[in-house]
């Protein structure tokens, strides 16, 4: 399922599962970097920043992304979403995370991303474009979050497992450019 975060004229698609609540604290560094930006393949523990090459309309940037916690729901939490034959028989799954403008560029309308969970056989996990509802609150980029560096926006993304499957990762899986492309090759926090 998919969880729409629109930015200006670019979107960023958000979603993670586990079966555990986990809660850990954003540092403020990065692990395994090219360059600027983190290599696509990369392994990060949750809570460590990944930084990732943002473009759109020929505006590049860096956003910086954290998935920070994964908690799993109760199928009856989406009874009032009307999701209808898109959540029989799944799980729902929220995940925690933080975006972060790193970058020196005005972002408004320079980047799409796509993040996501990864299931235990090693697929990619449905997502929902959703908006607000109580157990996984949206958090939306304001101007000065596009246009300041250093600002962060937290949020939550809703994804699902379905039968006896569970969500074991979350990914980051944007196709940026061909010099970095993690939709081939995703960074996953476990």
């Amino acid at each position: 399922m998919l969880l729409l975060l629109l930015i200006g004229g670019g979107a960023i698609l958000l979603a993670i599962n586990t079966d555990e609540e986990t809660q850990v604290p954003v540092p403020t560094t990065t692990a395994a970097a090219i360059g600027n930006f983190t290599r696509p393949g990369t392994q990060l523990e949750f809570g460590e920043k990944a930084l990732v090459l943002v473009k759109l309309e020929g505006v590049e940037g860096i956003l910086g992304v954290t998935a920070t916690g994964i908690k799993k729901g109760d199928p009856a939490e989406l009874a009032p979403l009307k999701l209808g034959d898109t959540a029989a028989g799944k799980t729902p799954y929220y995940v925690s995370f933080v975006l972060t403008n790193e970058s020196d560029t005005d972002l408004p309308f320079a980047f799409t991303g796509a993040l996501g969970g990864l299931l235990g056989d090693g697929n990619r996990a449905e997502r929902s474009a959703i908006g607000n509802f109580a157990p996984c609150r949206i958090g939306f980029a304001s101007k000065e979050f596009a246009r300041t560096k250093g600002a962060s926006l937290t949020s939550c993304t809703l994804t699902f497992a379905g039968g006896s499957a569970t969500v074991v990762a979350a990914t980051y899986a944007a196709a940026t450019d061909a010099r970095i492309d993690y939709s081939r090759d995703p960074i996953i926090w476990k």
